[in-house]
């Protein structure tokens, strides 16, 4: 998959309101860009590299089934 290919797929996720983006503190003052799942009042954070497997190698439903695994464990 090519990173223009990633890039409209996420996009799509933005629109759709399944995906969004924004900085956050990781460790020691650094802050970085990172995903997140606004699913309700709880936000799932996942890492960027998790995000594209499930979008380059998984079906179109990949995203929604990943969310409800870890909202269930």
């Amino acid at each position: 998959m090519s990173g223009k290919t990633l890039s409209r797929h996420m996009k799509d996720l933005e629109e759709k309101g399944l995906l969004a983006e924004r900085e956050m503190e990781i460790s020691d003052g650094k802050s970085e860009m990172v995903y997140w799942f606004p699913t309700g009042d709880i936000y799932k954070i996942i890492n960027k590299e998790m995000l594209y497997y499930l979008i380059s190698t998984r079906n179109k439903c990949a995203v929604k089934v990943y969310l409800f695994l870890l909202n269930w464990y």
